[in-house]
């Protein structure tokens, strides 16, 4: 599991990265062009994603399963695996 959180932190950190620093350059290629008020916005998005490579970094370091269970689940579940409204989740 260290190895799937190691390979999640590095792309996330990049991302993040990406778009605190360079997010008219990271979203051309894709087609997107963001106007002057846009731009902040971006960033604002980049310095949010920046907060799960620092969640993955914890969990790395932690020796308790259940915090890396609940890293796991949160971050490389599909929404199938979420809990429905009666409360109860399929794992």
């Amino acid at each position: 599991m260290n190895t799937l959180f190691l390979a999640a932190l590095v792309v996330e950190g990049v991302v993040a990265i990406g778009f605190i620093g360079l997010p008219v350059q990271l979203l051309g290629p894709l087609g997107v062009t963001l106007d002057p008020a846009a731009a902040p916005v971006a960033r604002l998005f980049g310095s949010a994603v920046l907060t799960f490579p620092v969640l993955l970094s914890y969990a790395r370091a932690s020796a308790h399963a259940v915090l890396r269970q609940v890293v796991r689940s949160a971050g490389f579940s599909s929404p199938s695996t979420w809990p429905s409204r009666s409360g109860s989740a399929r794992f």
